[in-house]
């Protein structure tokens, strides 16, 4: 989920489905707008819209430039298209300016009160009344954004997840969607998405990140999901136990890590 990306969907001068759309979007991108896949399906249950209307949506978006297809441009079963956001090429809103004025006024009837040129205290000494001045203060409050660059934020990855987060090129954000894509394609396989993912790190570390030029992990096992599952069945592998010990797997990839 990347917060820098959403603040700024929020200044855009779009329709409103499509800011609804974006923000879903958002909520599945890096920082940088990138590595943003998840499906029409899910981003129909996020938003409430049919399938048919996140299309429409979707194709809206394309047409300005706001999303563009980097990935699996076509889709297709066990396939999520990767989009990269890029808000900048939408109109911004006018900036926003609180209708709310904040105002400390002294009261009238406080000046009324105190009016006269010279009064007399008790014992006769004379004294001139303060001079009470009425004053008007008006505070504009804009609108500033959050900034969120260079925050870390721990995230509680599964399990079956872990062996991604030692690789070279992994990065620190949420990865909602490609764990439900990758979760979802392990589904419909049949197989089990902690001995793909150990597989795939693995062939990742020996040689496989060089060979293929891959420098996100994560957006490398979505896209290829499916090569890595056939790869999984060709070799005759075995499905994980769900006795899997997942403390002795952690501690296996933290030595690993120290040994870097």
């Amino acid at each position: 989920m990347s917060v820098r990306v959403m603040a700024q969907v929020w200044e855009l001068k779009i329709d409103h489905s499509e800011m609804i759309v974006l923000l879903a979007m958002a909520d599945h991108a890096d920082d940088d707008g990138r590595n943003c896949y998840p499906s029409v399906g899910y981003l129909g249950w996020k938003t409430g819209y049919s399938d048919r209307q996140i299309r429409r949506v979707l194709r809206t978006l394309e047409s300005t430039g706001i999303i563009t297809r980097v990935a699996h441009v076509e889709g297709g079963r066990g396939y999520a298209t990767e989009y990269y956001i890029d808000p900048g090429k939408a109109d911004k809103k006018s900036a926003f300016m609180s209708d709310k004025r904040r105002t400390f006024t002294t009261p009238k009837a406080d000046i009324s009160d105190t009016k006269a040129d010279m009064g007399v205290h008790k014992g006769g000494h004379s004294y001139v009344p303060p001079t009470v001045i009425n004053h008007q203060v008006t505070i504009n409050e804009p609108f500033t954004p959050v900034e969120t660059t260079g925050v870390h934020i721990a995230h509680n990855y599964p399990d079956w997840f872990q062996p991604l987060v030692d690789l070279k090129g992994f990065k620190n954000t949420a990865h909602k969607g490609a764990i439900e894509s990758i979760q979802a394609g392990c589904d419909e396989a049949g197989v089990n998405e902690a001995e793909i993912v150990r597989a795939f790190a693995d062939y990742y570390r020996d040689g496989g990140r060089a060979t293929n030029g891959w420098s996100d992990p994560v957006a490398a096992l979505v896209r290829t999901l499916p090569v890595q599952i056939a790869k999984k069945r060709k070799g005759g592998a075995q499905p994980v136990s769900p006795k899997t010990d997942y403390v002795a797997m952690a501690a296996e990839h933290a030595a690993r890590r120290a040994r870097g």
